[in-house]
């Protein structure tokens, strides 16, 4: 994962616009691009990588107030894959379009020596409902609300568990271990993403890839406002907590998808809609006029650092020594 900055000046400033449409952006958290094509509709675009890239790839969409038509997907395997595993990812990846009520399009799978697992881009493509463009048009100058739906490091938690599983099964119960790794539909924030655009929401961010913390920095330069945020009352669950102890993993830098970020003067009023429609939420801090991005325990206060690499992929690429202590 690179931050918002990199991404800017490397990717950004290097991509030129070859013909007449007017293009907002993604930022470094792979966020939906908008492209205003002359006499059509916007289209709306995001493209995501992981196991879960058409789950994120949907969230994207829904965070720009798009539904998605159809979504894309490239497989690139290792030589010595077997088929079965290969009909399994494709059925969960369709799975998944399913619970995001789109369609699997066009699917490429590509064999090569370069990876040893199977690397999956999802590119997720879809237009406007009834609702405008939102979430990109930056913070208003008024101190702003910061409200979170859903829990922390669900799908990075799932990873983890998938190479560990036995190991946590030692500790741990099946119903346990069951609670903290969800299943797929409650990864999609695309019922809350509506709800805060149709309540007029200022700003919509989905997490993702580097846990809460990446998407609390991103929120905070993609708005260009501080943010000021209280730890204690982040949402988190205490199964994957204990289990992220077990193998010495950060959750708040734990990829969590089925998290969204939302700014608004009612933050109230976002919150109590989110609960009348069965969704977990709480009011977890404010912007705030000037850039920094505070973290506050207590009496205690840290300041965000630029988004590190994923939890998940440092436990499982690198390894666990099976250290308890």
């Amino acid at each position: 994962m690179i931050s918002n900055t990199v991404f800017k000046r490397s990717v950004l400033k290097n991509i030129k616009k070859n013909k007449d449409v007017t293009v907002k952006p993604a930022n470094a958290a792979k966020d939906a691009v908008v492209f205003a094509m002359p006499q059509s509709d916007n289209v709306v675009m995001s493209v995501k990588t992981g196991q879960n890239a058409v789950i994120a790839a949907c969230n994207a969409l829904a965070c720009r107030g798009a539904k998605p038509v159809a979504v894309n997907v490239s497989l690139t395997l290792p030589r010595d894959f077997e088929e079965a595993y290969l009909k399994q990812l494709v059925r969960r990846i369709s799975d998944q379009c399913g619970l995001a009520e789109t369609n699997l399009g066009d699917i490429a799978v590509d064999v090569t020596a370069g990876v040893n697992t199977a690397i999956i881009t999802a590119t997720a493509v879809g237009g406007y409902a009834d609702k405008p463009c939102a979430g990109k048009s930056g913070q208003d100058n008024h101190v702003q609300d910061i409200v979170m739906a859903g829990f922390i490091g669900q799908d990075g938690i799932r990873d983890v568990l998938g190479k560990y599983g036995e190991e946590a099964e030692k500790y741990y119960t099946r119903s346990f271990i069951e609670t903290a790794a969800v299943p797929d539909e409650q990864l999609l924030v695309t019922k809350a993403a509506g709800i805060a655009l149709d309540a007029g929401a200022s700003y919509v961010h989905a997490a993702g890839e580097g846990g809460i913390f990446a998407a609390l920095w991103n929120l905070a330069e993609e708005i260009n406002s501080g943010i000021d945020i209280d730890f204690r009352k982040i949402l988190v669950k205490q199964e994957i907590i204990e289990v992220c102890e077990l193998f010495d993993i950060n959750p708040y830098e734990l990829s969590s998808l089925g998290c969204l970020l939302v700014t608004s003067r009612d933050g109230c009023g976002i919150v109590d809609l989110f609960r009348r429609n069965g969704l977990t939420a709480r009011i977890i801090g404010r912007t705030t006029h000037d850039n920094a991005k505070i973290l506050r325990m207590d009496d205690e206060v840290r300041y965000l650092d630029v988004p590190r690499s994923e939890e998940a992929e440092r436990i499982i690429f690198d390894g666990w020594n099976g250290d308890r202590s």
